[in-house]
């Protein structure tokens, strides 16, 4: 008697554990991979010539071709070296994955954010790859000229295009 018990109890303990594994919540995660101008970011100089040190991506809740507005639903960052980032678990549905790239003290280099629309399932992981901009020499916080100094923009056209680099140490000379 004892024994039948203990087998009912035990059939219904396994069952319930069963029962909660297959309830879990619809969930899964990503693989983003990223590129700089194109060039793997990966064993390469991309991040470095482009004074990007920090990726940071945003899984946005909905898909918005391009837009990296909304319910911010996972916030992560990478190293730029690494180009690659990963999360799990993350709630099924369709979102943007947005990326961009950051210098060493956090600040966007440049006013574009590399975005992909993913759909995430259940037990899956959603694959995307994106190209964060090549930050233009002059606007990199390094220098470009190579004179010891660093460099910035200056307008130097009609129709307000940049045309050289003015050195900050000298802006007000």
């Amino acid at each position: 008697m004892k024994n039948k018990f203990f087998i009912a109890l035990l059939a219904g303990a396994v069952g319930s554990i069963a029962l909660l594994a297959s309830g879990c919540a619809n969930e899964g995660g990503y693989d983003l991979s990223w590129t700089v101008g194109g060039q793997p970011a990966q064993k390469t100089r991309a991040c470095a010539v482009n004074a990007l040190d920090i990726v940071r991506v945003q899984v946005v809740r909905g898909e918005k071709p391009g837009a990296c507005v909304g319910e911010v639903v996972d916030e992560s960052d990478y190293s730029c070296t690494d180009g690659r980032g990963e999360a799990s678990p993350i709630e099924g549905g369709r979102y943007t994955i947005c990326a961009e790239g950051l210098s060493p003290a956090q600040v966007r280099l440049t006013g574009v954010v590399a975005a992909a629309q993913i759909e995430i399932r259940r037990n899956e992981t959603a694959v995307a790859d994106v190209d964060l901009p090549a930050v233009p020499p002059c606007d990199n916080g390094l220098d470009d000229d190579d004179d010891g100094r660093v460099d910035e923009h200056t307008d130097g056209g009609p129709d307000g295009e940049d045309t050289r680099c003015l050195d900050l140490s000298d802006a007000g000379d």
